[in-house]
């Protein structure tokens, strides 16, 4: 029997052929995983820029010290304060899970050659669209990192030219469980916003965490420097 998969010729018998087109699912079933992986590294991503991007001073974010499109993309992507804005945010990658479950729905080994042949092109135009959609999120976030790195270097540059202290250095007050900024102003107000908007917030707050403590809890988790007791 003379097979094809994608248009290259498979030689062999009918058993051969299945077995080899099983092979090729499982393969389109580990890429799937890995897309899956991406995808939370992408979200990962998001937030440590996030973290960067509203621990710089307010004073940093100002047109006549950091470019205009640098700050306007940034503000878009991290002056956030409602879930739906960050769901709208992330509908990009929410369309590539469903692509991705999608093509997972087409890995099933059982059935005919033709069948399996038959999943394999579905699946492969499937992951094909999944890699081209990924390939300018990535370029986006690529972007936005960027956009963070320039803004961390002006906020560098803030700082050496006299504030007396970030916002962010916090102070550990007795009648508080958690360390707290050192100033609790637009900074932070925004921080905290951002914070809400993130899905696990709202989560954890209906589980009976606040957002302060939230807030707090990211923004001390790493950088021990800001901590003062």
């Amino acid at each position: 029997m003379t097979s094809s998969i994608l248009g290259i010729p498979f030689e062999g018998d009918v058993v051969e052929a299945i077995c080899h087109y099983q092979t090729i699912l499982l393969q389109a079933d580990a890429r799937i995983d890995r897309y899956f992986a991406r995808i939370d590294a992408d979200e990962n991503s998001y937030r440590t820029m996030g973290e960067r991007y509203h621990i710089t001073e307010s004073a940093a974010r100002d047109p006549a010290r950091c470019p205009a499109d640098k700050l306007k993309r940034m503000k878009e992507a991290f002056e956030l304060s409602r879930v739906e804005e960050y769901n709208a945010f992330f509908a990009p990658w929410q369309q590539l899970i469903e692509l991705l479950h999608e093509a997972r729905r087409h890995t099933k080994l059982s059935g005919t050659a033709e069948e399996l042949l038959q999943r394999i092109r579905v699946g492969a135009e499937l992951l094909d669209n999944v890699a081209d959609r990924r390939a300018t999120l990535v370029d986006k976030l690529s972007t936005l990192q960027e956009d963070v790195i320039a803004l961390v270097h002006v906020n560098n540059i803030v700082l050496r030219r006299g504030v007396n202290a970030r916002w962010a250095q916090s102070f550990s007050d007795p009648d508080d469980m958690f360390h707290m900024p050192n100033r609790k102003g637009e900074e932070w107000q925004m921080f905290r916003a951002w914070i809400w908007s993130l899905p696990e917030t709202q989560r954890a707050v209906q589980a009976g965490r606040s957002v302060d403590e939230i807030a707090a809890e990211t923004l001390y988790k790493d950088d021990e420097s800001m901590v003062r007791e």
